[in-house]
């Protein structure tokens, strides 16, 4: 069950305040805050100045949910500065998102048998398998489909819960031990196998292929981010982003919103696979988005810093 809100907060106070964590106190759930930079239009862990007002986002993912899709929401909220200090706001109340209508309903499924392209068919039949997968294992409980995260000898579905340790100076945007992570779908090896056995002119149809059907006026607006996966693993990511946010953003099957949340995963635990230049274009892709981003931002910095620390290393030696 995710849980978004939208914040104008003032700094009363005569130093500057930074917003270190944010909780909700029944059922106990740690949530992320972004708060908006001062003179940028980008949100992070920004500290607040003195008598400014400023925006924050702040969501939380509870689980398991504790009301239906339909109903209203009241929660405490407590917000905790640098200084430990608590801010309390009780009996914040959270309306229900408008039902969407199923993309089922609207789009109709392909028929593989009428599919002449022998590469076309191949894929629409394993996206249709995603589809079904993802009914299954979806949105409603945390699950990305067929794609799961296997950390430290623990499995989860998707890419899991971002649990972060309160008050700690530790970096906890990206995982240390990223070579104990895998992120793996049944589904999609199938799909990076059958791409790595095709000749290079067929591998141009397969990317296309994929690519036509990662909009919102398609039947697989849900399973956006498993295009994604699928591409990433064949070194398109930016083809992927540069389309996502032209066709799918503002779909009603929330696919571009499990996009994000996947792009998210996958900087938090593959980030050594991400180069300098993928990182510049996740950047320019998140300009003008409206929808949340999770920690994406926050992880591209910690990326970066990271990459710049090795490279110095380097040169030492």
């Amino acid at each position: 069950m995710q849980v978004i809100s939208h914040w104008y907060i003032t700094n009363t106070s005569d130093v500057d305040v930074k917003i270190c964590g944010v909780s909700l106190r029944k059922p106990k759930t740690v949530g992320h805050i972004f708060v908006r930079h001062p003179n940028q239009n980008i949100y992070g862990g920004y500290p607040i100045t003195p008598g400014f007002t400023t925006e924050a986002s702040v969501d939380f993912w509870i689980q398991p949910p504790v009301c239906e899709e339909d109903e209203h929401f009241v929660g405490d909220i407590d917000f905790l500065d640098q200084f430990g200090n608590c801010h309390r706001v009780h009996k914040v109340k959270f309306r229900p998102m408008p039902k969407k209508k199923e993309e089922s309903s609207a789009f109709q499924i392909e028929i593989v048998s009428d599919i002449d392209n022998p590469v076309e068919r191949e894929i629409v039949s394993v996206l249709q398998a995603e589809i079904n997968r993802y009914k299954d294992c979806g949105r409603k409980v945390g699950g990305l489909g067929s794609i799961q995260t296997i950390y430290q000898r623990q499995s989860y579905c998707g890419v899991g819960t971002d649990w972060r340790e309160a008050d700690s100076p530790k970096l906890q945007s990206i995982v240390p031990d990223p070579e104990n992570v895998n992120i793996e779908s049944d589904n999609a090896t199938t799909l990076i196998n059958y791409y790595n056995s095709l000749e290079k002119h067929h591998q141009n149809d397969f990317v296309e292929c994929l690519l036509n059907r990662l909009s919102r006026e398609t039947i697989y607006a849900s399973i956006g981010y498993f295009i994604l996966f699928v591409l990433y693993r064949v070194r398109h990511l930016n083809r992927a982003l540069e389309t996502a946010k032209k066709e799918l953003q503002n779909d009603s099957a929330y696919g571009f919103s499990d996009f994000l949340r996947l792009l998210d995963g996958l900087l938090k635990y593959d980030h050594p696979n991400f180069s300098t230049e993928m990182l510049d274009d996740i950047e320019q892709f998140l300009k003008g988005i409206k929808e949340h981003t999770f920690k994406i931002a926050e992880r591209l910095s910690d990326i970066r810093t990271t990459l710049l620390a090795k490279k110095i290393e380097r040169n030492k030696k």
